[in-house]
């Protein structure tokens, strides 16, 4: 994976990411989630970090998808619907961000 050179301000700092991969092995992909802008817990990555980040675990190309507040991730399991990491909205840990616009993932049943 190349390295590209950071285009403006929130390419070169580091930021909250969300990132899709597709693995060198076949039918994979990653979706990688960073947290940012919360000193003490994570800072977040650059776009050049992600890239080494992402090509560390096998990744042959990847997208940035969004990044900043809008970062969450959450898991739907026997139990309700839970955050699996801690977004950063106005200010606020763990305070998601209300955006209309989502990506999910499913499996059949015993896959």
């Amino acid at each position: 994976m190349a390295l590209r050179r950071a285009a403006d301000e929130q390419d070169a700092n580091p930021y909250p990411r969300n990132v899709l991969c597709i693995a060198r092995e076949p039918h994979t992909l990653l979706s990688i989630l960073v947290d940012g802008r919360q000193p003490g817990y994570s800072d977040g990555l650059t776009l050049g970090e992600v890239a080494e980040f992402a090509a560390l675990r096998g990744c042959a190309a990847a997208v940035e998808l969004d990044g900043g507040g809008s970062v969450s991730m959450a898991w739907r399991g026997p139990h309700g619907i839970g955050l699996l990491n801690r977004p950063f909205h106005t200010r606020i840990p763990g305070r998601e961000r209300p955006v209309a616009n989502h990506i999910g993932f499913g499996s059949a049943p015993g896959t």
